[in-house]
C-alpha cells in the first residue's frame, strides 16, 4: 500500500506512535486493484473508536453491511461486503488526526497449506510446493510445482469449506 512516507509510521506496529490532530483525511492507494475485506485501525483513546468515515475509490464507494468488531479499548476491526475491487481506502472524520496504526487486508491466501493434487510430477517439483507459502519465483529455488511431460497436465487445490477467489497470485 502506498502511504504518505510521512504517514510511514502508521504500519510500523508501534501503537505509540501517532499522527498530528490536525490531519482530517487519510488516502491509502495501491497500483493495482485488491479486494477489501477489512482494515484494522489503532487509536490513542477509546473514545475515538468511533469518528470514522471509510470509503472507497475515489467515487466514494460507501461500506455496505459495515461491522464493526472492538479488538480492545484502542483498536477497532472494519469489515465491509461487496467493495470489489478496490484502489483507493480513504479515511475521514475527527478520529484520523489521532490515528497510530492503519492495516488493510486485500484477502488471505486461502490456498495456503490445502490438499493438492496434480497428474504427475517433474522430479521435485509436487503439487503441494504451489501452496506451502514459499514465493520464490525462481524455479531452481525448489519452491515451484510442475507436471512431467504430458498431453493434459492437471493441478488442482482442495478447499474444507467453500470460498470466494478474488485473485490468483
Amino acid at each position: 500500500a502506498q502511504l504518505p512516507s510521512a504517514l510511514a509510521f502508521l504500519k510500523d506496529n508501534d501503537e505509540t506512535s501517532c499522527i498530528s490532530p490536525s490531519l482530517t483525511s487519510l488516502t491509502v492507494t495501491w497500483n493495482t486493484t485488491y479486494p477489501f475485506t477489512w482494515m484494522r485501525i489503532t487509536v490513542p483513546d477509546p473514545g475515538l473508536l468511533n469518528s470514522f468515515t471509510v470509503s472507497f475509490n475515489t467515487n466514494q464507494v460507501p461500506c455496505t453491511n459495515l461491522r464493526i468488531a472492538t479488538v480492545n479499548d484502542k483498536t477497532l476491526d472494519i469489515h465491509c461486503d461487496n467493495i470489489g475491487l478496490v484502489t483507493q481506502v480513504t479515511l475521514t472524520g475527527s478520529g484520523v488526526g489521532y490515528l497510530c496504526s492503519v492495516y488493510i487486508s486485500g484477502g488471505r491466501d486461502v490456498a495456503l497449506l490445502q490438499p493438492t493434487y496434480q497428474s504427475s510430477n517433474y522430479s521435485t517439483f509436487w503439487s503441494d510446493k504451489a501452496v506451502d507459502g514459499d514465493t520464490n519465483r525462481n524455479f531452481g529455488g525448489n519452491s515451484c510445482t510442475a507436471t512431467d511431460y504430458e498431453n493434459n497436465p492437471r493441478w488442482s487445490v482442495r478447499f474444507p469449506l467453500s470460498v470466494t477467489v478474488n485473485r490468483y497470485v
